[in-house]
């Protein structure tokens, strides 16, 4: 799903620089043709698929044709501050997560902290980190990032990929005592 929408926004951003976008067009349509014969498979019904311009505001008629549709499930994958309109849209309309939670994967408790707590509970977010995981090497990690950069700060899933390969880089570096590629290439396949 991630893949065919980067693709379509890829074969966008072509078409927006006078590029031939066909190919890129083509494999997006292609990779979500297979996903609605993987979702069919399971038993389960695509109700309908919109989407939204990245920083899109005005979600009041995507969010009446959710209403409308009857579906019991709604897979975002609504990028940036959009999410913030989509979530306050769902509340304004009643949405109940009960009955029909919205399961994410590109929200992080960055967005999620400029909502109200009733916007958001109920419903689901799929990330590759989240803050608030709790183990003494995450609480570390936020205490030294948020001293370093404010306690106001939240870390993301973009974030800790980041920290964690500039300190693998550093350990390859200090591991091999140079700093040309090959060696440091070398040196990161025994390091932790």
């Amino acid at each position: 799903w991630e893949a065919a929408r980067t693709l379509t926004w890829r074969a966008a951003w072509m078409v927006s620089e006078g590029q031939d976008a066909l190919r890129e067009f083509s494999m997006a349509k292609l990779l979500t043709s297979e996903l609605y014969a993987k979702v069919a498979s399971q038993g389960m019904q695509v109700m309908g698929e919109v989407h939204v311009p990245l920083g899109g505001r005005d979600l009041a008629p995507i969010v009446a044709q959710i209403r409308d549709s009857g579906c019991d499930c709604i897979r975002s994958t609504i990028t940036g501050d959009s999410n913030l309109a989509f979530y306050r849209e769902l509340a304004a309309f009643g949405n109940d997560p009960r009955l029909r939670p919205v399961v994410a994967t590109s929200v992080g408790e960055n967005s999620l902290q400029s909502l109200l707590p009733e916007e958001v509970a109920g419903h689901y977010t799929a990330r590759c980190y989240f803050q608030g995981l709790r183990s003494p090497e995450n609480e570390r990690w936020v205490e030294t990032f948020r001293a370093e950069f404010g306690y106001d700060r939240v870390l993301s899933d973009s974030m800790e990929p980041g920290y964690a390969l500039v300190h693998l880089w550093a350990n390859a570096v200090r591991k091999c005592g140079a700093l040309d590629a090959d060696s440091v290439r070398e040196a990161l396949a025994d390091v932790e």
